[in-house]
């Protein structure tokens, strides 16, 4: 019960994130591109996509694609990165930031990658060690 309680607190979460891009974007990527007192200098910048599946890496795509002055450019499965071009190269550290605190982590709990077991199947599909300790957190046990 608590888990679902939790899954459903993040999916509010994200919901209001994106509600509030969506809402200032427009305004934000406007403002970047008429000032007069600095002209925005693009740029390409990489984040990494570890620990989502490919559900999660497409929805964190989708969500960098209605942040301001943001677009999706390749993502890399093999490497777990994704590359983003940037309208403005002074507010890379702060969208990588925003990315990945806001977005990836939460994406990462409700949409986890599972690894393949040693017998080589999913079969119980478990999920990565960081999901596993985050499950253990949820039950008040400690990996002491």
């Amino acid at each position: 019960m608590r888990r679902r309680l939790r899954r459903m607190r993040l999916y509010l979460e994200l919901l209001a994130l994106v509600f509030y891009q969506i809402v200032w974007s427009g305004f934000i990527t406007a403002w970047m591109v008429i000032r007069v007192d600095r002209r925005p200098e693009g740029t390409l910048f990489e984040i990494r996509t570890d620990g989502l599946n490919e559900i999660g890496v497409t929805g964190l795509a989708a969500l960098i694609a209605i942040a301001p002055g943001t677009t999706p450019v390749a993502i890399d499965y093999a490497s777990e990165t994704m590359v983003i071009h940037g309208l403005d190269r002074l507010a890379v550290p702060a969208n990588k930031e925003f990315f990945t605190v806001q977005y990836a982590r939460r994406l990462g709990e409700l949409f986890p990658r599972y690894r393949v077991d040693e017998r080589g199947s999913d079969g119980g599909a478990l999920p990565s060690a960081q999901n596993e300790k985050n499950d253990k957190s949820d039950e008040g046990v400690s990996d002491d």
